[in-house]
């Protein structure tokens, strides 16, 4: 996939030029979501997960 031109468009796109205000990260694995507020997405674990 690191030589498709066509991907790698797709994840600059993604990673360089979509700004998230409010929402939520979701992990696609385990469902665990990450809010995001003013831009900042808070990624600390919870004491149960450490």
């Amino acid at each position: 996939m690191l030589g498709s031109e066509d991907f790698l468009r797709c994840v600059h796109h993604v990673l360089l030029e979509i700004d998230v205000d409010e929402g939520a990260l979701v992990c696609p694995k385990i469902g665990r979501g990450f809010p995001i507020n003013k831009g900042i997405p808070n990624m600390l674990l919870h004491e149960d997960e450490v």
